[in-house]
Order: structure tokens, then sequence, then C-alpha cells
């Protein structure tokens, strides 16, 4: 049977956390525990959600060196089969727990959901990797997808020479194994946050997803044409 855990990184989150806390509280399935890896925040956001007393949730006082290495500790404090990350702004539907659970049937490594980004709706599957590397296989990493644990014995951790991008590289290699069984599900699993550092710094994550692709990908004069194009559209998206 299949277990779930959600795994929040965190370090000064501030009300994202309160309100975060508050939708996992509203869950359908109470069948989760919730790891939150806090980095040493001192906005008073732990605090709050101590003094809450939940009973889903588990905090873990670390010092890491950034958000995967964050992730890391906190997947391997995990007591559950599978997790699913989640930033603090992401914002959960109410039914996700239980719409992962219900997919999580049989032996599935991965279920893949559909995301609300900006209010659009993405879906898990589309395009080649080439093109669109982890997003041909998931909508998102954060809220999107839920992961056997265990598939980190096999193809390691997220990797600290990727800072903003470390899962793209992850979950290429999970999909590059013909073994997996993945899932792709029809529910929505809620609304992908805006707030941190890939979206924020696009060009860091353009440059960290061009390295991955070069290390993933074997036509490697196609990757440098589609690096240039997206610099150049990222320049003019910028300047206008």
């Amino acid at each position: 049977m299949a277990t779930l855990s959600l795994v929040t990184a965190s370090l000064n989150p501030g009300k994202n956390l309160d309100d975060l806390a508050t939708l996992l509280e509203n869950q359908t399935s109470k069948q989760f525990e919730w790891v939150v890896a806090d980095g040493g925040s001192t906005d008073g956001s732990i605090q709050r959600l101590a003094a809450r007393q939940l009973p889903f949730a588990r905090i873990l006082h670390i010092r890491d060196f950034g958000i995967y290495d964050a992730m890391n500790q906190a997947i391997k404090a995990t007591k559950t089969t599978h997790y699913v990350v989640f930033g603090s702004d992401d914002r959960p539907d109410p039914k996700m727990v239980e719409n992962y659970l219900a997919a999580l049937q049989g032996e599935v490594d991965v279920v893949a959901a559909c995301v609300r980004e900006g209010g659009v709706l993405v879906k898990p599957g589309s395009g080649r990797s080439w093109l669109r590397a982890q997003r041909a296989y998931i909508a998102h990493h954060s809220l999107g997808v839920a992961i056997r644990t265990q598939l980190h014995e096999q193809h390691g951790y997220y990797s600290r020479k990727f800072p903003i991008a470390a899962d793209q590289l992850f979950i290429k290699r999970v999909f590059s194994s013909p073994k997996v069984k993945c899932v792709n599900a029809d529910f929505i699993a809620g609304d992908y946050g805006v707030e941190g550092t890939s979206s924020q710094d696009a060009l860091g994550a353009y440059c960290e997803i061009f390295r991955i692709q070069l290390q993933t990908e074997p036509k490697i004069a196609r990757q440098y044409a589609l690096f240039i194009y997206r610099l150049v559209r990222h320049y003019f998206r910028s300047h206008k």
C-alpha cells in the first residue's frame, strides 16, 4: 500500500507557510505526513507552525547548502513510499492528497498530475525531452509529481551542482530507465507558486537547464541552438 509524504524546504517563508498549513489541514484525506526542512528561519513562520501542533506536520531544523540539499535531508527523513515536493507558496487543491493516493495503486513509481501555473493549465507528458527537458514527462516538479522514495537509491539525490534546476537532472535520470512505471493523471494538483528562484531567476534557470541537457541529450548542437534562442528571447522580453 502506497503512503505519502509532502516535503517543503523553507527559509523565511512568511505568511506563505501559514497559508499552506491551512490548505493541508483542509485536505479531504489526512493520510499523509508533512516534513518541513527549515534552514534557520527568523521571521516567526516556523514558530507559528509549531504552535499549531498539526498532527501531520514534522519540522526539521537543519543546516543546508541550498534548497535541494534541504529537500534531500527531508526526503531521507520521510517514512513513506512516495513523496511530493512543495514550495511554501504552492497552493494544493483540497483533494490533492486523496487523488495522489488513489493513483498510487500497484507498483507505480511516479504519478504526474496537472498543475495550474500563472492561471494556465499544464498537463504532464507533452513534447520531447530534447526540447522540453523534464516537462516532456511531468507538468512540474513542485506540486505536480509523486515520486517513489526508493528511486533515489537508484538515481541519486538532487545534485548540489545545480542550485536552481537539480530536479531537471533527477527527473530525466528517472525517465531514462525503461523500467520506470509512470501514471499520467488527469486531476489538478493545485497552483504552482511563482515566488521561487527558478521563476525569479529565469536566466540562471536557462543556464542550468542547458548544462543538464548537454549531459542528458545526444545532439549537442541542437542544445546550443536552443540555448541561444532562449537567451535572445529572454533579452527582448526583459527589454520591452
